[in-house]
C-alpha cells in the first residue's frame, strides 16, 4: 500500500509497512495548515502473506481519498469605530481560506437599532454597512461577534468588533427677551440633553448695534448657559440683531451630526427715545390757544405729557396724553384772575416699554383779559370848568 499526505501533517501510515486485518480501523488526526483543502490519498490491497505463494498473484488496489479541510481563519477591519446616529458601519470581513465563510455569531445593539440577525453569513471581502440609529442622548456601543466556518467543521475562535454610535445632539435656544431697550441685556437660554454637546455660534449680525461680545466660530455654550450681553442702539430706528447657532459633539470622531442644522434667534434692539419741542407762544391772552409743537425722530417713539400744572388757569389736558412726531398742543387756556398765570407742561419721550427719556419743561404765560371802569363824576360842566372822569381796573401786570 501507499499513502500521499501532501502538505497535511499528523499522518502515521507507512506505505508497505502498515497493515490491517478484519475489524481494524484507520484512525489518525490530520492537520491542514494551508488555506485550501488537501486530498490525502490512501492506496490499499489485500494479500495472504502466510501462504506460498501469497495470493492473489496480482493484487488489486483500492484507493481511498480523504479531503482535509483547512482550519477556518479570518480577519476584520473596522473602518468606522465611531459613527453618528443614522450613519453606516464599515466593517470589512476577510478570510484567505478556500471555501470558508464568516458567520455573525451574535450582535448586541443595546439601545441602538440595526438590521442584522445572528447567523448571517459573509464571504471574503464582504462589508457590513448597515445604518445604525441611536435615539438616546448618550453614546451606545454595538458589539458584533464573528467566527469563521468551513463546511461542517468546528468554527474558528470568535472575534468581536465594536462600533460606538453617537447620538445626534439636539438643543433649544429660548429667547426670553425678544425685544430689548437700548442699553439693556439679551437673555437667550440654552438647553441640550445630549452628552458631550457644544452649542456653537455660527454667526452674529449686529448691524449698527454696539456692545456685542459674541464671536462667530469662537463663542460656545453648553446646557444651562445663557447669552447675556448689553446692547446699545444709538440710531433712530429699531435694529434686529440675528444670532445663528448649531450644536455638535466635538469630542467624538466624527463630530456629530454629520450635517449640522442651524437655529436663528432674533433680538430687536429699540433706539433710545429723544424729542424736541417748539413753544410758538410763550405768552398768550386768556381764551387763546397754546402753540407747542412736539417732535421726535425716533421710529416708534411718542412724546408723553408727564404732567401739566395749570395753576388758576383752566385747560383740557391730563397727564399721560401721548403725541406723535409733529403733533401740536393747541388747547384754549383761560385765566379768569386779575394777574398772569404760568402754565407748565412737562414732557418725556417713550419707545415701547423702555425707560423714558429725560424730561423737558415748557411754560406758557396766560395773561388775563383786563377790565376797567370809567366813572364820570361831572356829567355836566360849565364852560371853562374841568371834567372829572375817574378810571379803575383790577387787572395786575408785571
Amino acid at each position: 500500500m501507499s499513502v500521499n499526505y501532501g502538505a497535511v501533517t499528523g499522518g502515521t501510515v507507512i506505505g508497505g509497512t502498515t497493515a490491517w486485518v478484519n475489524g481494524n480501523i484507520l484512525f489518525e488526526a490530520l492537520t491542514n495548515n494551508t488555506t485550501a483543502p488537501i486530498d490525502v490519498v490512501y492506496t490499499f490491497n489485500v494479500t495472504t502473506p502466510s501462504t506460498t505463494p501469497s495470493c492473489p498473484i496480482v493484487p488489486v488496489n483500492q484507493i481511498v481519498t480523504v479531503r482535509v479541510q483547512p482550519a477556518a481563519a479570518f480577519t476584520t477591519t473596522n473602518g468606522a469605530a465611531q459613527i453618528c446616529s443614522g450613519s453606516n458601519t464599515n466593517i470589512t470581513l476577510n478570510t484567505g481560506v478556500t471555501g470558508a465563510q464568516i458567520r455573525l455569531q451574535s450582535v448586541s445593539y443595546g439601545a441602538a437599532s440595526g438590521t442584522l440577525a445572528n447567523g448571517a453569513m459573509f464571504t471574503d471581502g464582504q462589508k457590513i454597512t448597515e445604518v445604525l440609529s441611536n435615539n438616546t442622548n448618550s453614546p451606545v456601543t454595538v458589539t458584533y461577534t464573528f467566527e469563521a466556518v468551513v463546511g461542517g467543521c468546528t468554527p474558528s475562535g470568535t472575534q468581536s468588533v465594536q462600533v460606538i454610535v453617537n447620538p445626534n445632539p439636539s438643543f433649544t435656544a429660548t429667547n426670553n427677551a425678544a425685544t430689548i431697550c437700548s442699553g439693556t441685556a439679551t437673555n437667550i437660554a440654552f438647553a441640550s440633553p445630549t452628552a458631550g454637546h457644544q452649542i456653537n455660534v455660527v454667526s452674529a449680525t449686529y448691524g449698527s448695534v454696539t456692545g456685542g461680545t459674541v464671536t462667530s466660530g469662537v463663542t460656545t455654550y453648553v446646557n444651562g448657559n445663557s447669552l447675556i450681553e448689553t446692547l446699545t442702539n444709538n440710531t433712530i430706528a429699531p435694529i434686529d440683531v440675528v444670532y445663528v447657532f448649531n450644536v455638535t459633539t466635538p469630542g467624538t470622531t466624527p463630530s456629530c451630526p454629520v450635517s449640522t442644522s442651524n437655529q436663528s434667534v432674533t433680538v430687536r434692539v429699540l433706539p433710545t427715545p429723544v424729542f424736541t419741542f417748539t413753544n410758538g407762544a410763550g405768552q398768550i391772552c386768556s381764551g387763546s390757544q397754546s402753540n407747542i409743537t412736539l417732535n421726535t425722530t425716533i421710529s416708534g417713539a411718542q412724546v408723553r405729557l408727564k404732567l401739566v400744572s395749570y395753576g388758576a388757569v383752566s385747560g383740557t389736558l391730563a397727564a399721560g396724553a401721548l403725541y406723535n412726531d409733529g403733533q401740536k398742543i393747541t388747547e384754549v387756556l383761560s385765566n379768569n384772575t386779575n394777574a398772569p398765570v404760568t402754565v407748565t407742561y412737562t414732557f418725556e419721550a417713550i419707545v415701547g416699554a423702555c425707560t423714558p427719556s429725560s424730561i423737558q419743561t415748557t411754560n406758557v404765560i396766560v395773561n388775563p383779559n383786563p377790565t376797567f371802569t370809567a366813572t364820570n363824576s361831572n356829567p355836566n360842566i360849565c364852560s371853562n370848568s374841568p371834567t372829572n372822569i375817574a378810571f379803575s381796573s383790577p387787572t395786575n401786570w408785571p
